[in-house]
């Protein structure tokens, strides 16, 4: 039988293009390497574990940080998918100031407004990618 390799994107499970990886055995040796064109890698032969390690990914996705091992078996047709995670973002503004209040604009657009806590910081987390800025849009009127 045949062993199949998919990298895919873990949350919409897409076929992922532009992934570098090396496949490995267990001896440490170079089976293959190339990038990702959105179809399945072949041509792991035998029964074995192999060990993938991603060298690159395209830029809105986080590159693992451990080599990914799957056990192949002549017996049955493998399929394994190498899932890669979108990379989150996260943002942090200070003013010292409770109560300020700061815009955050995606791609030109307003996305989220939030106030400074009692620190003077206010978080914006889990960003998708895109261009984003950071503006002031209020005060609390301290000084």
């Amino acid at each position: 039988m045949r062993n199949v390799l998919y990298i895919k994107d873990k949350e919409s499970k897409d076929d992922l293009k532009g992934v570098s990886y090396r496949i490995k055995d267990q001896q440490n040796t170079l089976i293959k390497e190339g990038v990702s064109d959105g179809s399945p890698i072949t041509g792991l032969s035998g029964d074995g574990d192999y060990y993938i390690q991603i060298v690159s990914v395209p830029e809105r996705y986080s590159l693992p940080n451990e080599e990914i091992h799957v056990n192949m078996s002549s017996n049955k047709l493998n399929k394994q998918d190498i899932n890669i995670e979108q990379a989150t973002i996260s943002a942090s503004v200070g003013s010292n100031i409770q109560g300020e209040e700061f815009t955050l604009y995606k791609d030109g657009s307003k996305f989220e407004v939030k106030s400074t806590d009692i620190n003077g910081i206010v978080d914006f987390k889990n960003l998708g990618y895109g261009e984003y800025v950071i503006k002031q849009t209020g005060s609390s009127g301290k000084s």
